[in-house]
């Protein structure tokens, strides 16, 4: 039973390692989503707001971070900033 414990633990603490790396990756996404509108400097802020206010915005922004390894989410900023 302390084996259960000991590796549920370990994968606890590995998500949430996980999950950091992921919401930094988020972050640059919606860098990148942004980089080619007007108002970017004032979303920038409400997202940073928002980040640091409300943890539930964490899990999008992480699974934004994670799509992007897939969907290549950045390259559509960029197409859209140039």
């Amino acid at each position: 039973m302390a084996a259960q414990g000991l590796a549920a633990e370990v994968a606890g603490n590995l998500l949430a390692v996980a999950l950091g790396f992921y919401v930094v990756a988020g972050v640059a996404v919606l860098h990148s989503l942004c980089a080619g509108l007007a108002a970017k400097r004032f979303l920038l802020v409400v997202l940073y707001g928002a980040l640091l206010v409300v943890p539930h915005v964490l899990a999008p922004v992480a699974l934004a971070g994670l799509a992007d390894v897939w969907l290549d989410l950045r390259r559509w900023g960029r197409s859209a900033g140039a």
